[in-house]
C-alpha cells in the first residue's frame, strides 16, 4: 500500500498536528461503537484470508 499521497495531503492540510489525536479518536470509535454483523463479518474473512 503505497501511503504517499495520504502523506502529501495531511502535510499540505496542515494536519500534521491533529494526526495522533485523530488516530486515538478513531481507535476509541471502533472500540465504543458496535459494528454492523456483515461488517464483522467481512472484516474477519478478510482477517482470516491475510493470514
Amino acid at each position: 500500500m503505497n501511503l504517499l499521497p495520504i502523506q502529501n495531503f495531511i502535510k499540505r492540510a496542515g494536519l500534521v498536528g491533529m494526526v495522533g489525536p485523530m488516530l486515538i479518536v478513531m481507535i476509541l470509535a471502533m472500540m465504543v461503537l458496535p459494528l454492523p454483523p456483515l461488517l464483522l463479518d467481512i472484516l474477519f474473512t478478510f482477517r482470516v484470508l491475510g493470514s
